[in-house]
């Protein structure tokens, strides 16, 4: 499967899809190697003045509606 960068809209065939999150808020975003490569060093500067979680996204639970 060949992905399309939904930065650029150029295709990917070695791209991925990257997910991130802030504050509640998760997000996905396929891209180049290139773009993915420019997100992270967007990126760094706060991921080197925070911490880790302790609890990743994947590991929080699933909310469905009220009963």
């Amino acid at each position: 499967m060949t992905l399309v960068d939904d930065l650029d809209g150029v295709l990917a065939p070695d791209g991925s899809t990257v997910q991130f999150s802030i504050d509640d808020d998760v997000y996905e975003i396929d891209l180049s190697p290139r773009n993915r490569q420019k997100l992270r060093a967007a990126f760094r500067p706060y991921i080197d003045a925070s911490r880790r979680a302790r609890y990743r996204i994947t590991d929080l639970p699933a909310v469905g509606p009220k009963k």
